[in-house]
């Protein structure tokens, strides 16, 4: 009964060893490629990510135009849109606004030119009202 249960053991794992290393040395013509990428899907990806770089820009010009108040008073609602890109208000110190743009319209110069017009990203703009709080303007609702 041993020599029969060493027996079935030497056997299956003689049968199991060929399947292992056939596998591990397939062919390269047998390897499934991954499929190319689609051009249409890349332009749309990489229209998506420049516009996207713009609100990314946008935001932070208001961001560093939003300091400088002392009450509510001092702080305004400021479109950020630019000709060829749309986005929302944003708070800002009213002192600044001048300034923003001047801004918004050197930066319109320079990226409105080679943005790609493939894709459309727009904001949903929500209303509300700005606010000084610790010395910068922010949204309330």
């Amino acid at each position: 009964m041993k020599a029969l249960s060493l027996t079935a053991l030497v056997l299956l794992l003689a049968g199991c060893a060929p399947l292992e290393s056939a596998e591990q040395t397939a062919p390269l013509d047998e390897v499934d490629a991954p499929a190319p990428a689609d051009p249409a899907q890349d332009a749309w990806t990489q229209c998506f990510d420049q516009r996207n770089a713009v609100l990314r820009t946008l935001s932070e010009m208001a961001s560093a135009r939003a300091g400088g108040c002392e009450t509510d008073a001092d702080c305004t609602l400021v479109w950020m849109s630019l000709p060829c890109q749309s986005a929302c208000e944003a708070p800002m110190a009213s002192a600044k606004v001048e300034e923003l743009k001047a801004a918004l319209a050197a930066y319109a110069a320079e990226v409105c030119p080679t943005l790609p017009t493939t894709c459309s990203v727009g904001p949903s703009c929500a209303h509300y009202t700005p606010v000084c709080r610790s010395g910068t303007c922010r949204t309330a609702f």
